[in-house]
């Protein structure tokens, strides 16, 4: 239902993601294990590797043998849905279309820069928490474990974090139509480049901890408001649009990897999140370049299907009281 389509999408990734959020709590508790049983550090976290490839490999033959294909069940089974001969359309044409919609490439982005830094900082949190995080003697706070543990704060969460994006969306859309989504996602995204900035400039182990949470909330926060945009933007061509808005994520977070390498190597990793959190601000702006259903952030006339929207919430009420009666 279009109406609760936020927080449909978000819970349902969100969940997804919560997976790497665990895995940065149980795999650092799976290399302990391996030590204890006398292994030294380089062969523990080896070994430790194996443990998800051997759920990958369990949850891989679940699904083959105990899942449908597609929605439709069986793809052999499948009720082919047959368009009239004049409304075909090829793959190239679908997704010509999809690509040159103006507000595709700026969701491609805006989801770089709250998801692709989801990847990123699920990837780095650890290691920066161990390493920036010293004694007065210059000796690390962390244990390489702790450091994960306490890093798994940030993807675990998913749990309700990127859920409670989706809702915002939501509530704002049913109060402001799409203009309200469009301003979920700015304020989100600034979210995560403020928090971001401020998670890079702490010192204090307690208070990063504490801002590593809130940066979380506003990351995840931004993916679910992004996915409560992205159904409206082609209805026709939803899955297009959504694929290359979630490869955006992915390519985003190649490219914040490589930013961060570069202040890395120059031991500046905390302006390297610096650095990150202000671009992540800036791209929130794209926000102002969106415009769904002749609605953009701050003028336009919203309609949907050739109708406001207040128009159209009566008609539906009045078709789900037919159908009661």
């Amino acid at each position: 239902a279009p109406h609760i389509s936020g927080t449909a999408n978000a819970m349902a990734g969100g969940w997804g993601n919560l997976g790497g959020g665990f895995v940065q709590a149980f795999i650092p508790g799976v290399f302990e294990l391996f030590k204890a049983m006398g292994c030294t550090a380089d062969l523990a976290w080896r070994l430790s590797l194996l443990v998800p490839a051997f759920f990958f490999l369990v949850i891989g033959l679940f699904i083959w043998n105990f899942s449908d294909d597609c929605p439709e069940g069986k793809w052999c089974d499948r009720i082919r849905v047959v368009k009239e001969e004049g409304s075909k359309e090829s793959k190239w044409d679908i997704f010509n279309k999809a690509v040159l919609n103006r507000n595709t490439i700026p969701l491609v982005l805006l989801y770089g820069c709250c998801f692709g830094i989801e990847l990123f900082v699920n990837n780095a949190a650890a290691l920066f928490l161990y390493e920036q995080f010293l004694t007065d003697s210059g000796e690390n706070i962390l244990t390489q474990s702790t450091a994960g543990l306490i890093a798994s704060m940030f993807g675990l969460m998913n749990l309700f974090a990127r859920a409670l994006g989706g809702w915002a969306s939501d509530k704002a859309a049913a109060k402001y139509g799409i203009a309200g989504r469009f301003w979920v996602l700015l304020i989100t995204t600034c979210g995560t480049g403020g928090m971001m900035i401020i998670f890079g400039v702490t010192k204090i182990l307690p208070l990063a901890m504490i801002f590593l949470v809130l940066f979380s909330l506003n990351v995840q926060a931004a993916e679910g408001a992004t996915f409560g945009i992205v159904p409206f933007v082609d209805p026709e061509h939803k899955g297009v649009v959504s694929g290359l808005v979630g490869a955006g994520g992915n390519l985003g977070a190649v490219i914040w990897g490589l930013i961060y390498k570069q202040f890395g190597q120059n031991n500046m990793e905390r302006e390297g999140f610096i650095c990150i959190g202000c671009i992540v601000i800036s791209s929130g702006f794209l926000c102002a370049i969106l415009k769904i259903r002749g609605r953009s952030m701050f003028c336009g006339t919203e309609e949907v299907d050739g109708v406001v929207p207040q128009v159209a919430a009566k008609e539906i009420k009045t078709v789900e009281t037919a159908e009661t009666c």
